[in-house]
């Protein structure tokens, strides 16, 4: 469940932030980076981690919290 609500969050402030990173400061405590054409990366936050992978086929997001130990993948495929 907490692994859920920890990607849904990141799901809407990945959503909110346009390119360009306007708005990043509006989310308090929020941390903003842009990856440019990195394939591979990780977040690590207090209370857990995120990691992203892209692939032809498209995005998989792995979310590991740290306090319950669940971890939650969501693989979206590419639109192309």
């Amino acid at each position: 469940m907490k692994s859920s609500i920890a990607l849904a969050v990141m799901a809407a402030v990945v959503a909110a932030v346009p390119s360009g990173m306007a708005g990043c400061g509006e989310f308090d405590g929020s941390f903003c980076v842009d990856a440019g054409a990195a394939r591979h990366g990780l977040v690590i936050t207090q209370g857990g981690t995120i990691e992203f992978d892209t692939t032809p086929e498209g995005l998989r997001l792995t979310v590991n919290d740290s306090r319950s130990g669940a971890q939650t993948i969501l693989d979206l495929p590419s639109s192309k």
